[in-house]
């Protein structure tokens, strides 16, 4: 996913409020926001060798992506199989490409957020 964990949140909210499922939605969002400030805090309180940062950030890129993959498939997988079935529509990997690039500024905000409130995590003031 990319554009981060919130994004795809974002995208399996949207596919709940088509299906009618608003609280649901909202939740998820809710869910997604909490797990990414979380997942920052995590990452800002690791401090990672120069020369493992690479994959460090892979780390934790595939992780978010696996979640989002979980989250999505106990949500609301079932009826995107029905879907298809159906023969509809979907909305293009271009779209999703764009919302998690909309989604980017918010998560390095959030970051950036947490690294001036919490300037002595060992990351930040390494």
């Amino acid at each position: 996913m990319f554009g981060s964990a919130l994004a795809g949140a974002y995208l399996i909210s949207r596919n709940l409020k088509v299906l009618g499922q608003r609280d649901r939605a909202r939740k998820v969002l809710a869910i997604g926001f909490v797990s990414v400030v979380a997942l920052l805090f995590v990452n800002f309180l690791i401090v990672v060798p120069n020369e493992y940062v690479r994959a460090e950030t892979a780390a934790f890129e595939i992780g978010q992506v696996a979640l989002v993959q979980f989250a999505a498939n106990r949500l609301i997988g079932v009826a995107l199989t029905r879907h298809r079935a159906d023969g509809r529509a979907f909305f293009s990997s271009w779209r999703a490409f764009g919302v998690g690039l909309l989604w980017i500024p918010v998560v390095l905000g959030l970051a950036i957020a947490i690294a001036v409130a919490f300037p002595n995590l060992p990351a930040i003031a390494e």
